[in-house]
């Protein structure tokens, strides 16, 4: 329901620009939206300024995800929402991937198994495509040809941020472990349509204290403000893209106090996070004090 609202009232505004707010969009896709209590609780959402999913299914609170392998850099003054560029932008919203089979085929039964049915699922309450463009045998035979690599990994789970460029000086990844959850899966999908996480969100120190002493060194990069994360409408503690309050913890103590709100699921895709992604890939606006 909400994903039908939000396409019609994206392309019905997609060539006013910087004249049209967020606030005015989101308003607009509310109004269509003739479920009466669904309206109500993202209402309710909007003026506490998060979104707090029901039954919560937190991150292991001592695990910490490997993220943000070549950060792309931000090099021009535009922003958008959770992205730093359009450079991370997939043309047309069609993600084009490449699987690695690998000589004993365990990349070939992960594809199958595991991560086409996130790629599915996110196709459809999002405007994504995932487009299969073929396969390779090893990581070896990985090309710079503007696709992403689908590939197992030994452990862990991770992403290369947004869509390749002319100037990527390596291929992109998308590495799955064999610990990766289906929730830690659309988590690295979204990565690799160009999102980064929801704590290094410019106006997250508001919302959350993010305690550097507590944090390992290999994970440190994944909670730095590392560039103008944008006029985002809510900090979202219900986020797929939010870590938990334990993740990349070093000695047992809290990387990110989140204040007493339940933060880093891994179990459903939240309202703004589907917002926020069909939102970049249906316009994009200059930010110059509006979206």
């Amino acid at each position: 329901m909400f994903k039908d609202a939000a396409v019609n009232v994206l392309e019905r505004n997609k060539n006013k620009g910087k004249n049209i707010t967020e606030y005015a969009l989101v308003m607009e896709t509310l109004s269509k939206i003739t479920d009466q209590e669904l309206q109500y609780d993202l209402l309710s959402n909007l003026e506490d300024g998060y979104a707090e999913p029901e039954d919560l299914d937190t991150v292991d609170p001592r695990a910490g995800e490997i993220e943000d392998m070549f950060d792309l850099e931000d090099e021009d003054n535009r922003r958008h929402l959770g992205v730093p560029t359009t450079r991370n932008r997939w043309a047309n919203g069609i993600v084009r991937y490449k699987v690695v089979y690998e000589k004993n085929y365990s990349g070939y039964w992960m594809f199958v198994r595991r991560a086409l049915p996130a790629m599915v699922e996110l196709e459809s309450i999002t405007n994504l495509e995932f487009e299969y463009a073929g396969a390779v045998w090893t990581s070896d035979d990985a090309q710079r040809d503007g696709t992403v690599y689908l590939r197992v990994q030994s452990s862990g789970c991770s992403a290369t941020i947004g869509a390749p460029t002319s100037s990527s000086s390596r291929p992109h990844y998308i590495n799955i472990g064999p610990n990766c959850s289906h929730g830690n899966i659309l988590h690295e999908l979204i990565h690799t349509a160009g999102m980064h996480h929801q704590q290094v969100a410019e106006y997250r120190d508001d919302y959350v204290t993010v305690n550097y002493q507590n944090i390992e060194a290999r994970g440190v990069s994944n909670f730095d403000k590392k560039y103008n994360h944008g006029l985002e409408f809510v900090y979202d503690y219900g986020s797929i893209m939010h870590y938990g309050e334990y993740g990349f913890s070093k000695n047992g103590g809290k990387t990110i106090d989140c204040r007493g709100h339940p933060c880093g699921q891994r179990k459903e895709i939240s309202f703004w996070d589907m917002w926020e992604i069909m939102y970049y890939y249906y316009g994009y606006y200059f930010v110059n004090g509006n979206l």
